[in-house]
């Protein structure tokens, strides 16, 4: 009796603690696009300089400009010219991020934050990360939803939908085996 009480304790501990952690993945993410915001925008602006530049001596292209940097004679300015055009690279990059942290689906967001070449900016994202709740309904439907269905499947889960501690996979893969010896039979006969 009492151990099958501290099972159930036991179980909604975990769930609990599952839902804490999903809970902070939304906030993550807002942080996560606050910091690219401000990366961006420092970008950005040293990209306007180059288009002033550009402007400024009538070159057709950003890229062109960089092309003569690249072409000069003094070691000083093609060294300047790679700088820019690795800063150009980066503004691409960045804007591609931008782009999917403000107008993509949430598992895209969730793809690009957690991209391991991208870890250095989420470690740095996560120095300045302070826990909290999603005030938006739909994040916490999200979140709540997603930590039910990892405690149903995991296999420390004194209530498990999956017996004997089995992974999710695991459930599968004998549920094939079962289907394939079943046609097995049917064919036989």
């Amino acid at each position: 009796m009492l151990k099958s009480v501290l099972k159930k304790i036991a179980d909604k501990l975990i769930f609990g603690i599952m839902l804490l952690l999903f809970l902070q993945v939304p906030l993550l993410v807002d942080q996560y696009i606050h910091y690219m915001n401000g990366h961006f925008k420092a970008t950005l602006s040293q990209v306007q300089d180059l288009r002033k530049l550009v402007n400024k001596y009538h070159y057709t292209t950003v890229h062109a400009l960089i092309l003569d940097f690249k072409r000069d004679e003094n070691p000083a300015i093609r060294e300047d010219g790679m700088q820019k055009e690795q800063l150009m690279i980066k503004y691409d990059k960045l804007l591609d991020a931008m782009n999917t942290l403000h107008r993509g689906y949430y598992i895209e967001k969730l793809l690009l934050v957690f991209n391991p070449s991208r870890f250095n900016i989420l470690i740095e994202v996560l120095k300045n990360f302070s826990l909290g709740l999603p005030l938006s309904l739909v994040s916490f439907s999200i979140c709540f939803f997603s930590a039910l269905v990892v405690h149903l499947f995991c296999p420390f889960a004194a209530n498990s939908s999956v017996k004997g501690g089995q992974t999710c996979i695991a459930k599968m893969k004998d549920i094939k085996k079962s289907k394939k010896k079943k046609n097995e039979t049917e064919n036989a006969e």
